[in-house]
């Protein structure tokens, strides 16, 4: 999103929601999108009303997922949100959990960008490392469904799009990923896009077992 500006009131569940019908028969998945915003103007709508909103309409990884990013003051200066439910990255050095007028979000000052694992239904496979919880402290209610430990369901889109896996993760982090791995199996980091439009050169630590 470049160059918006959002005016009115009342803006209903948010000015921008995020992941309209992610998950959902016809539309895209995985759910781990990026967002980037830039030169976003927030100023004509209520200083009150909720600006972002993570998920709508969407099955439970579009509303814990979603990644929205920013290299200037669209997020009120901040580098990237999460959505509140991935409760661990608030304990990551510069990242802070913040009120209903991003959503609950927790901002960080580190970059966050998308891992996909592009592969069958192996079921759930997990990822550890900077940002998510231990085992013993996930939330198993809906819709985090143990995400916030790094739980990683299978997203088919009920068997009408691309098929894999998503989850956030902090730009030169250290990554270790689980799973039962059959057949063909691929890991995809955020994209060459995205890298341009920042003008940085991204990467990220992944042991594999």
């Amino acid at each position: 999103f470049t160059n918006n500006t959002f005016v009115g009131s009342p803006v209903g569940s948010a000015a921008l929601n995020a992941g309209q019908h992610c998950g959902l028969v016809g539309a895209g998945g995985p759910c781990a999108v990026q967002y980037s915003l830039e030169g976003i103007n927030w100023d004509g709508i209520d200083p009150q009303a909720k600006r972002l909103r993570f998920g709508i309409n969407s099955v439970d990884e579009g509303m814990v997922l979603p990644i929205f990013l920013s290299k200037d003051d669209s997020l009120g200066g901040h580098k990237a949100m999460v959505s509140g439910h991935l409760r661990g990255f608030a304990n990551v050095p510069g990242c802070q959990k913040l009120g209903s007028v991003w959503d609950n979000a927790i901002a960080c000052e580190s970059q966050i960008r998308r891992l996909n694992v592009w592969a069958g239904d192996i079921g759930i496979i997990n990822i550890t490392g900077p940002g998510y919880l231990p085992k013993e402290e996930m939330n198993m209610a809906r819709p985090v469904n143990g995400m916030d430990a790094g739980l990683m369901y299978y997203e088919d889109n009920f068997g009408t799009t691309v098929k894999g896996y998503g989850a956030p993760v902090l730009v030169g982090g250290n990554y270790t990923i689980t799973g039962p791995w059959a057949g063909d199996v691929s890991f995809e980091f955020s994209d060459n896009i995205l890298e341009e439009l920042y003008n940085t050169s991204e990467s990220v630590s992944l042991k594999i077992y």
